[in-house]
């Protein structure tokens, strides 16, 4: 999971030049990656954290519309 997010962070960059909403959203979905593996290897209280703020820019991402 950990290397999964770790390339839809990377792509999310590179994407973010071009278009900023679904960068945000590859974004959001890379924090959601990060935070299942944190709460794999028993660190919940970070895992909690990364799949808060996944979830909150994912929300925010599809009100304000791709």
């Amino acid at each position: 999971m950990k290397l999964v997010g770790f390339v839809i962070a990377i792509i999310s960059i590179i994407i973010v030049f071009f278009q900023y909403n679904l960068a945000v959203l590859l974004f959001g979905m890379a924090l959601i990656f990060f935070g299942i593996d944190d709460y794999k290897s028993k660190n919940k209280s970070v895992s909690y954290i990364f799949m808060t703020s996944g979830f909150v820019f994912i929300i925010g991402i599809l009100i304000k519309g791709l």
